[in-house]
Formats: structure tokens, C-alpha cells, sequence
């Protein structure tokens, strides 16, 4: 953590196998998905316009990527650089991509099957040419296992899969004054952050990240502030774990800091 504060890196976002691992580190969950899961694919005819993305066709799929992600806070967004590295990354160890629409993509999904399962690490795009690029790679998995994670509000079904919605990704605070001249907020209450991992973390604040004398209106550990900073949760929610000392700052702060749409598109 002190390395990627030295280095400039305002968070540090991961999904650890088992989600509460790095919670002491007050790395909290910061996004939720939607997963799709049947113990078995039926017989499936495949949508038309659905093809394979090659390696060298990649790139095709970064607009779709980033006008998807213009959708939701909590995600990392990924230079063109960046996400054919990533995409690069699931080639490596077998991974698939099956895309929708031929003059642009308008979906498209990374996925690896086995000889018992099928698993679909990062699916994008809108519902509906979303659901055909999955209906033709469950075409080619009859019989298989399936797991597909998807955004949160997703409206994509299929009569023999289950949904569930469950957290997915936590993300830590490695420089706080970085993240909130990225936020550009702004406000008169100042605040108290307390941060056991990054010590330059500790101190009091303004939203616009200048450090300041004034009086804080409440503290608040660092991890629990930033799930509020990122729109994962409110400020109000995070009451339990807040010491306030002047209630008009605290609600002045929490009124500029409302809940939004949060996903990680991608898989790590």
C-alpha cells in the first residue's frame, strides 16, 4: 500500500477469493454482481451476428468496453494499453472472446469451458445484444456447467439459469488527497480519516483534499470513507462506524456524496 502511495495511485482495487481476507487492511467492498449459474446447458441454437474475436481483433472491443463503463463508479478505467494487456492475460491461460455486431461491437464476452464447465469472467455491453453473445457460447456448451457475472441490474435471463447478487471486489485507500482532487468536490465541513495501513492517509480534510485546522465535523476510518467516496454506500449508512461532532457538517458532506451504479467490469 505504501509503495502505490509513493507511486501516485490514488486506490488499489482487487478481488480476493475469499471477500472479507483483506477487510483488517480496510479493504471493503466497493462493487456487487450479478451472477447467472446452471448445473447444466441445455440444447441452444445459436443468435445470429455472433462471432469469434481473435487476439489481433481485440482492440474492436475497447470502445464497448468504455462506453460501458462510463455507466458506474467503482471500477478502474482502463487505457486501450491496459485492456489488451488484460485481454492478452485471458488468451494466456485459454481464455475466449465471442462478440456481437460486425461494423462495431456492441457485446461481447470473455469465457473459458472446460470439459465440465463454462465460466464467463467479463460480459459487456447492453442487455440485448449481451444476450445473444451468450446464447451462442451457450450453443457450443451443452451439457456444461455454467457461471456468467454481470452488472448488478442486469435484465438478461435464460428459463434454465438462476440469478444471484452478490459483492464482488474491494478496493483500498492508498492516497486520499490523490482520490479527492480526481472527485473534484468541493465543501466548507471538514473531516477526520483514520488510516492504520497508509499513515499519510491520517488527518483532517476538506472534499476538495486540502489538509486543514478547522475542526472536523465527524472522523471516519479510511476504508469505510471510501466505499462513500467511490458511491458504493452513503455516508449516512456508515453511522455505525462514524464519531460525529457536528451533525449540519456531517449531512453536508453526506449530501454531496450520493449513492451510485458501482461494478468492476473486469475480472481482476
Amino acid at each position: 500500500m505504501q509503495l502505490l502511495q509513493q507511486k501516485g495511485y490514488g486506490v488499489a482495487v482487487h478481488t480476493p477469493a475469499i471477500l472479507p481476507s483483506y477487510f483488517s487492511f480496510g479493504h471493503y467492498p466497493v462493487a456487487d454482481a450479478c451472477y447467472l449459474t446452471a448445473e447444466k446447458i441445455p440444447e441452444m441454437t445459436a443468435a445470429e451476428g455472433v462471432y469469434p474475436l481473435e487476439p489481433k481483433e481485440y482492440a474492436k472491443a475497447f470502445p464497448c468496453y468504455t462506453d460501458f463503463a462510463k455507466k458506474y463508479s467503482g471500477i478502474i478505467w482502463r487505457t486501450e494499453a491496459d485492456f489488451l494487456r488484460k485481454c492478452a492475460d485471458y488468451n494466456a491461460d485459454g481464455g475466449k472472446c465471442m462478440a456481437y455486431g460486425k461494423e462495431h461491437v456492441e457485446a461481447y464476452v470473455f469465457y473459458y469451458q472446460t470439459e465440465t464447465e463454462l465460466i464467463c469472467v467479463e460480459a459487456v455491453g447492453d442487455d440485448g445484444a449481451l444476450q445473444k453473445v451468450l446464447t451462442g457460447i451457450f450453443a457450443e456448451g451443452e451439457g456444461l456447467s455454467l457461471s456468467v457475472k454481470l452488472a448488478p441490474e442486469s435484465g438478461i435471463s435464460f428459463d434454465f439459469a438462476q440469478k444471484e447478487v452478490k459483492q464482488k471486489g474491494v478496493m483500498g485507500l492508498t492516497d486520499l488527497q490523490v482520490l479527492l482532487k480526481v472527485l473534484e468536490l468541493d465543501g466548507k465541513a471538514a473531516f477526520e480519516v483514520e488510516d492504520h495501513v497508509v499513515p499519510e492517509n491520517n488527518g483532517c480534510f476538506l472534499l476538495n483534499g486540502e489538509r486543514t485546522e478547522k475542526s472536523p465535523a465527524f472522523s471516519i476510518p479510511a476504508g469505510r470513507l471510501l466505499q462513500v467516496l467511490i458511491g458504493y454506500t452513503t455516508l449516512e449508512s456508515q453511522k455505525p462506524y462514524v464519531h460525529i461532532y457536528d451533525e449540519a457538517g456531517f449531512q453536508e458532506i453526506n449530501e454531496k456524496l450520493p449513492k451510485c451504479n458501482c461494478y468492476i467490469i473486469d475480472e481482476y
